[in-house]
């Protein structure tokens, strides 16, 4: 840079050394004084293209996007065969959701370079953006084909596969991208993914450390490996908390803080409430947040949503009609969405994704409210100092748990409330009646399916001669997957006729599928969540194994919550026998089968009005607290 400010000091009006003094500055992240000098370059020099692409691309990188496209709208007008030009027209078009536009932009690159690698990756990072993942791989084969050393793109590629449930591909593809770079870290993220996926949870865990060892900073791989932890049966709830206790010291500390909240603080006065959320779309947490949404008082709640969600859909658009001001911070960084959420004034805000995909956990490190809380989305602590409460229930969360979260832990009297689309398949008989043996399901995600799941079910099913189980997920459209899976049960004497495995279909089509089983069988030390709901809402018993912590009582807390606790065991003895019990009892479970549906309707767990008073009455009392500058209580219970 000192050899271009050493031109401009004699020749204050020579372009090309403004130029690449901007080019220089944005290579370092100055992009605004970056684009000074592109300015100034095309002041002296108005047909000088270099300048005007580098000018768009700098106000690409400060969000300036109308002016970023205008830019290079005209110098495609003067050089329609600007390659560069037409790639980041395609990318800002992208960033729009202007999928047609940005996909023609791509075309017309690679037609002007079918040789190069980079048109064929843009192109395919915009196809798999708008959802064209077929297309998106074609288009990424091809650009290997070019260079097949290029690390990032086989993994581009291993994540494509793991979306379309290839497993056994994506697992080529991640292995081959680590192949190539052993210290690209998102390699072995993506490799961890594609073994969680179908439960191999070891071999995931050690990926995840790997990639934690290679880039410490990127709180993304360690969420992984958080999320991950709570499934494996061999890590303590005291090891799991450490862990997050960690990743809070590192993640939660290093970032700077906005100045203190001037919050006005009149404890009765109309409230901000915020929620955080990167899943107000076709996703579990929806089920649970659509009710609170839709029941808030209006007259003393003021509810803003900050949306993370790239790909809005139609239950998208049904949320946003149920907030009062909607706010979309994809694309935000964190500082800048915390800014936003400061400028709104919020009082309490609330985090609905924990340690999941696609959280925003460092937005609140920054402490843009008074008051902050973490609820629904994620089944322990975030280990986040800035994270105030912990909204939890006495049955997933009671009193001697309170060790394992870093935030104060306060809690309703019932588990999440939810709500249920209006036009699920109707109840049917317990399907054994017809066909003369007892089926058992599992609808849950692999990872949960641990090797203590598979022995205890294989015991449960040489204990009811004659039964079979049947596992959907997704990850069974895989036939490496299922044959994964067969062997595990057949090292248990469970042969293949014993085991229908089905992957993945529509959501009507996966609440139909609860008509041909008998009872579920709940996994554990992660139970079932969203997927007790649905199989109880189609009638169908659920077993499950109570354990110490959050993740391991979910099952035990809806079953309470129903009066059907003798279906959740304490032993996994007792486990097996309650499970052999009503396979034996053909008149329990058309009884049960008849009355779920209805006992659930009348329940807590779908008393919309009743459940988001309580909510905000744990809002309001909360908010008493800070106004009174009164230390978090644990334990309310409203």
């Amino acid at each position: 840079m000192a050899m271009y400010r050493a031109t401009l000091a004699l020749r204050p009006e020579h372009a090309e050394a403004h130029n690449n003094l901007g080019l220089a500055l944005y290579r370092h992240g100055e992009h605004a004084r970056a684009v000074e000098h592109y300015r100034t370059a095309l002041a002296v020099k108005p047909d000088y293209p270099d300048a005007q692409l580098n000018l768009a691309l700098a106000l690409r990188a400060l969000g300036r996007l109308e002016e970023a496209e205008s830019r290079l709208v005209e110098v495609l007008g003067a050089h329609p065969g600007d390659v560069e030009a037409h790639i980041n027209l395609g990318l800002i078009k992208a960033g729009q959701g202007r999928w047609d536009e940005a996909l023609a932009c791509a075309r017309e690159a690679r037609r002007l370079g079918p040789s190069s690698f980079e048109n064929w990756q843009t192109l395919g990072t915009i196809c798999a953006d708008a959802g064209r993942r077929r297309e998106a791989i074609e288009c990424y084969r091809e650009a290997l084909r070019i260079d097949s050393r290029a690390p990032g793109l086989w993994n581009d590629l291993a994540v494509l596969h793991a979306a379309r449930m290839e497993i056994g591909q994506g697992l080529e593809c991640a292995r081959e991208a680590r192949r190539c770079d052993p210290h690209y870290a998102p390699a072995h993220h993506a490799l961890a993914d594609l073994h969680r996926r179908r439960g191999e949870l070891d071999e995931a865990i050690v990926c995840h450390q790997a990639a934690n060892r290679l880039d410490p900073e990127n709180p993304a791989f360690s969420n992984g490996l958080l999320s991950c932890l709570n499934y494996h049966p061999a890590w303590t709830p005291q090891a799991i908390y450490e862990e997050h206790r960690r990743w809070g010291e590192t993640h939660g500390r290093t970032r700077a803080g906005l100045p203190p909240a001037p919050n006005n603080r009149e404890p009765e006065r109309r409230l901000k409430v915020g929620y955080v959320s990167a899943d107000f779309r076709q996703h579990s947490v929806a089920f649970f947040i659509e009710p609170v949404l839709a029941q808030h008082d209006r007259t003393r709640f003021e509810i803003y949503c900050y949306a993370q969600v790239a790909a809005p859909d139609a239950v998208t658009e049904r949320l946003k009609q149920l907030a009062a001001h909607w706010r979309s911070i994809v694309g935000l960084g964190d500082r800048e969405a915390a800014e936003l959420i400061r400028a709104d004034e919020i009082d309490i805000l609330v985090d609905l994704g924990g340690h999941t995909a696609g959280n925003r956990l460092g937005v609140f490190a920054r402490r843009p409210a008074p008051v902050q809380a973490t609820y629904i989305g994620y089944p322990n602590t975030t280990g986040l100092p800035a994270m105030d409460y912990r909204i939890a229930n006495p049955l997933t969360a009671p009193p001697e748990i309170d060790r394992y979260y870093t935030e104060t832990v306060v809690r309703l009297p019932y588990p999440h409330c939810i709500r249920l689309p209006t036009d699920c398949p109707p109840v049917n008989a317990p399907p054994s009646l017809d066909s003369g043996r007892v089926t058992f399901g599992c609808f849950n995600n692999l990872a949960k399916l641990t090797p203590p799941v598979i022995a205890l079910w294989s015991e449960i099913l040489c204990a009811v001669p004659g039964s079979r189980l049947l596992l959907k997920s997704q990850p069974f459209s895989d036939p490496g997957t299922r044959a994964l899976f067969l062997d595990r049960f057949a090292a248990h004497g469970i042969g293949p006729e014993r085991l229908v495995l089905h992957g993945a279909d529509s959501f009507r089509d996966y609440l139909s599928s609860f008509n041909v089983i008998d009872i579920a069988l709940d996994p554990f030390p992660y139970n079932g969540g969203t997927t007790t709901y649905h199989t109880l809402w189609m009638g169908v018993p659920v077993v499950a194994l109570e354990g110490q912590n959050y993740v391991s009582r979910m099952g035990h807390a809806v079953l309470a919550t129903l009066g059907l606790e003798d279906l959740a065991a304490k032993t996994p003895a007792d486990y097996v026998a309650i499970a052999a019990g009503l396979a034996a009892d053909p008149g329990r479970l058309q009884t049960l089968r008849a009355s779920l549906r209805e006992r659930m309707a009348a329940s807590p767990l779908m008393d919309e009005k009743r459940y988001t008073a309580g909510l905000e009455k744990l809002y309001r009392d909360i908010w008493r607290d800070w106004c009174a500058h009164r230390p978090r209580t644990a334990g309310k219970l409203i």
